[in-house]
């Protein structure tokens, strides 16, 4: 996105190696993160689950969120991107992690999301925009539950679209799909 407008004020700065423990115990936001901007500058350790709702999540050049095992995260209503270079993207990585997306923007990503062994994931009505890859799913030959990989509704593709500094003023996926013809996509990876 155009980032040239009115800078945002972050609520949080994450730096390399920050632990979702660490910086949203559910202690402190037991009903999850609600309505914060977030700048992530490294890798964000998601090692305890953690849930994010109408945040806007501004990544930093090469940025990466790594869920680990045993964690999950969950996020709804927000808008991941970057202002100048691509991030990395948002990376799941065991049969006990996971990772639920609903109604968010993903932009700028190298590869906006990647499951790796066997790691489940929901993905539904989503916007992937001007990513190099949308979803990449890694080969994995050990025991999976097919009930556990779930992608509908989702919009890929390459343009600009009006932003706006919350999230919630942006479209909705809805609103996209119905006025925005798609033409060009970003891949999907599938391997067996």
């Amino acid at each position: 996105p155009d980032c040239s407008g009115p800078a945002l004020t972050y609520d949080y700065e994450l730096t390399d190696g920050t632990l979702s423990s660490i910086a949203f115990p559910s202690s402190s936001f037991p009903s999850g993160v609600n309505g914060l901007n977030i700048y992530v500058d490294g890798t964000f350790v998601v090692d305890a689950g953690v849930s994010f709702d109408d945040c806007n999540l501004v990544m930093a050049p090469g940025a990466k969120i790594d869920i680990q095992a045993n964690s999950g995260m969950d996020a709804s209503d927000c808008h991941f991107y970057a202002c100048s270079s691509m991030w990395d993207g948002i990376y799941t990585s065991s049969t006990t992690s996971s990772l639920e997306l609903k109604l968010c923007f993903i932009e700028d990503a190298e590869n906006a999301v990647v499951s790796e062994n066997g790691a489940p994931f929901t993905i539904g009505s989503n916007v992937f925009n001007r990513n190099y890859t949308g979803v990449d799913i890694r080969p994995y030959s050990g025991p999976t539950n097919i009930g556990n990989y779930s992608i509908y509704n989702n919009i890929f593709t390459s343009r600009s679209w009006p932003q706006n500094a919350s999230p919630a003023a942006n479209y909705t996926y809805s609103q996209l799909e119905g006025a925005y013809p798609l033409t060009r996509f970003s891949p999907v990876n599938m391997k067996a």
